[in-house]
């Protein structure tokens, strides 16, 4: 019995030796394989440094540029409306009528007022130079020629008043034809005809116009201080860049506009700076509250790095690039920015002079022996 379990551990260990002895002797022959793999012939692409024209696009929201209220600035019955809610109106078109009734009364009253006052006023300056020339003459009193002047004076205050009183209604009788402030697309109507309008703050407001031609588009730059170091602008506030507007569908804006206005604070929950284009809308396509994508046309990318976009590659730890160096293969993260026709703008990662590989990248692995066959710049 103890001779068979002898023979039984004997033969396990046997086995075991045989194992280990085959395993060593395949790994020996495994590093002699990767060790002596042929160099991988290989295409580059050296690096340089070059100023390039690029776009930046952004989400952006359509704003008009002023919407005004449009109140009864008297008060009255709304007699007429004179335009179709929704449609274009021009600045001092009329909107509607009130009526006009009590203030023509009352300016009738008061040029009435002004032309009896015009006439006392005649009768006082007589008056005064007929007694002046008789005190020069010493043929009146002291007391007779101030009472003279003050009549003079007074009739020349009382016409002053009566002619400010005459332009008041004239102004208010003006305020009955409620015209356009401003040129737009108007909004539905407030208040309805008929009803009593100006006596309040509620019944003041009838309607809103909202401009539209030209038109806003506001959006925000990131890091704008990595915008003014990256691209060539010398002064970002006054450079009227071109931009373009591209709706959801893909359908691009037929009329170009211009970077007119970059804000100068940052916002600290966004960390984002506000800015803005101006764009003609003699259509009215462009509509207040849309959301729109921008790309601002024009800007230089100073000292860019690009390379050929087949040549970056992904992993789970981000992008990357194989660099030749010393006849090894060398994987080196970068940081990929802007799509520039066929290459990507490298943001880091990268320098002047690097060479790096652009095909046969699938059969790399960082310290991959190379032979460069061909260089391009």
């Amino acid at each position: 019995m103890r001779k068979n379990k002898f023979y039984i551990s004997y033969i396990l260990i046997s086995i075991f030796a045989g194992v280990l002895f085959l395993g060593c002797s395949s790994d020996g022959k495994k590093g002699q394989s990767m060790a002596e793999l042929p160099p991988l012939k290989v295409s580059t692409y050296e690096i340089k440094s070059n100023d390039i024209e690029v776009s930046m696009e952004y989400p952006a929201k359509i704003k008009s540029i002023q919407q005004v209220n449009v109140v009864a600035r008297v008060n009255g019955i709304l007699e007429k409306k004179y335009f179709t809610e929704g449609s274009f109106v021009k600045e001092g078109e009329i909107l509607y009528q009130i009526d006009s009734t009590r203030y023509e009364a009352l300016m009738q009253e008061a040029l009435a007022d002004v032309e009896v006052k015009t006439a006392t006023l005649k009768q006082a300056t007589r008056e005064w130079e007929r007694v002046k020339t008789l005190f020069e003459q010493d043929s009146t009193s002291q007391k007779e020629r101030d009472s003279a002047l003050s009549a003079f004076e007074m009739a020349q205050a009382s016409l002053k008043a009566s002619q400010a009183n005459l332009k008041k209604t004239q102004i208010d009788l003006g305020y009955t034809k409620v015209k356009a402030p401003i040129s737009g697309l108007t909004s539905l109507n407030i208040q309805d005809i008929g009803s009593y309008v100006g006596s309040s703050a509620e019944s003041m407001n009838l309607i809103t116009i909202t401009q539209i031609n030209p038109i806003y588009v506001e959006f925000s730059i990131p890091d704008i201080e990595l915008f003014k170091k990256r691209f060539i602008l010398n002064n970002i506030s006054q450079t009227k860049l071109p931009v373009t507007i591209n709706f959801t569908d893909g359908f691009e804006y037929e009329q170009k506009g211009t970077l007119d206005f970059i804000d100068s604070f940052v916002d600290n929950e966004t960390s984002t700076v506000k800015a803005r284009a101006i764009f003609t809308n003699p259509k009215n396509n462009l509509i207040p509250g849309l959301f729109v994508r921008v790309k601002i046309d024009g800007l230089v990318y100073k000292n860019a790095i690009n390379i050929p976009q087949s040549s970056l590659l992904q992993d789970a730890t981000g992008s990357y690039v194989y660099v030749a160096k010393e006849a090894k293969a060398h994987k080196v993260p970068v940081k990929a920015g802007t799509a520039h026709n066929s290459t990507y703008i490298i943001e880091s990662g990268l320098n002047a002079g690097d060479v790096v590989i652009t095909n046969n990248l699938t059969k790399l692995r960082p310290g991959s022996a190379v032979i460069v066959a061909e260089t391009k710049e």
